[in-house]
């Protein structure tokens, strides 16, 4: 499996944030993680209506959103976890915000599917 790219890391009192490639298999790898570690939802596909009215079932792709705010969890009740998605043109900002054990098992599984790359000079 090709693993993602981060671009950068950070820790905060309350939340930690990334910042990941913005790509089909980025989106596919934390939509597995979301689950696996918040129980939240973050599909790959939507229902949308289609020629004349009728539903049909469409892929997500991230890679046209830009400047762009996403929640995935969390907006319904106070503290439940919750992560933002902010979308920029080539990269997505995610922000972490729930307890310290669920981040420190977020970032266990993500060192497994991800490759941290060094800021160029």
């Amino acid at each position: 499996m090709k693993k993602i790219i981060i671009f950068g890391i950070g820790n905060e009192k309350e939340f930690n944030h990334y910042t990941i490639e913005k790509t089909k298999q980025s989106h596919k790898i934390l939509k597995n993680l979301f689950k696996s570690v918040f129980k939240i939802e973050w599909p790959l596909e939507e229902e949308r209506l289609g020629d004349n009215d009728v539903p049909e079932i469409k892929k997500i792709d991230i890679g046209k959103n830009k400047d762009f705010h996403e929640i995935i969890g969390g907006w319904k009740n106070i503290g439940d976890d919750r992560v933002d998605v902010f979308y920029g043109d080539k990269k997505m900002f995610i922000t972490l915000n729930c307890s310290l054990n669920k981040r420190k098992e977020f970032h266990k599984k993500l060192e497994k599917v991800a490759r941290i790359i060094k800021p160029k000079k």
